[in-house]
């Protein structure tokens, strides 16, 4: 009985690790392949909007 019920644990996990999404960080975008919601297109590549937001601008610290 416990071997059914081990066996069972892990094909639920098996299961239901199958069905996670990757992030689509870091995904090639563009108009025709726009990232999906709290991602931004920037450079061709999907990146959170909080990363897009804090980056500021590349001569910041000068």
């Amino acid at each position: 009985m416990k071997l059914c019920t081990t066996i069972a644990a892990l094909s639920l996990a098996l299961a239901s690790a199958c069905e996670l999404q990757t992030p689509p960080f870091g995904r090639p975008c563009d108009a025709e392949n726009p990232c999906p919601n709290a991602y931004l297109c920037e450079d061709g590549q999907c990146v959170p909007e909080a990363l897009a937001a804090d980056a500021g601008p590349a001569d910041a610290g000068s």
